[in-house]
């Protein structure tokens, strides 16, 4: 926590692509709750693959997930938002998060949308093969894919999403 007092505070902000935004010092910063599922099909001896989103607003990988509604849990939250963004129906091995991150986000500086964001990142499975019957918002995910780990770098993967990878030792 910063000594500072709050309107002197510099807040190290990033946008949807992982690159730094300044902050204008005026436009209100909104909570943002967060949860996201890491997957990993076939094991983690070296040949299983990640799921992965590339969404529309980037072309870095990210985790599947996103906004929590006020009247979920954030497990449930994490299941939903998976079977958004990819049709596969998630099965979170604990309720408990795996990781928990916190940062600024800014999804858009003329707008002035800043966000403090906290993510939950929860491990599990995913049951069989995506629903047949899903299709992807066209508005919001432009891929989805089963990833292997040593094909992902620090320039093709978000850098939040980067760490998350590299606290399940997924990646170096």
């Amino acid at each position: 926590m910063s000594d500072a007092p709050a309107d002197q505070r510099v807040y190290a902000f990033i946008d949807l692509h992982g690159n730094p935004v300044p902050y204008d010092g005026v436009s209100p910063v909104k909570w943002r709750q967060a949860a996201y599922v890491l997957v990993v099909r076939d094991g983690r001896d070296g040949d299983g693959k990640v799921l992965m989103v590339e969404p529309l607003h980037t072309a870095r990988w990210e985790l599947p997930g996103g906004g929590v509604e006020v009247h979920e849990l954030l497990v449930e939250g994490a299941a939903r938002e998976c079977y958004e963004e990819t049709g596969y129906r998630f099965v979170a091995k604990s309720a408990t998060p795996f990781y928990v991150g916190e940062g600024f986000i800014c999804w858009n500086p003329e707008r002035g949308d800043y966000f403090h964001m906290i993510a939950a990142i929860f491990e599990g499975s995913v049951t069989g093969d995506a629903d047949a019957s899903w299709t992807p918002d066209p508005g919001e995910i432009r891929r989805v894919a089963w990833l292997d780990p040593a094909q992902l770098t620090t320039e093709s993967t978000h850098p939040n999403f980067w760490n998350v990878l590299k606290r399940a030792g997924l990646v170096g």
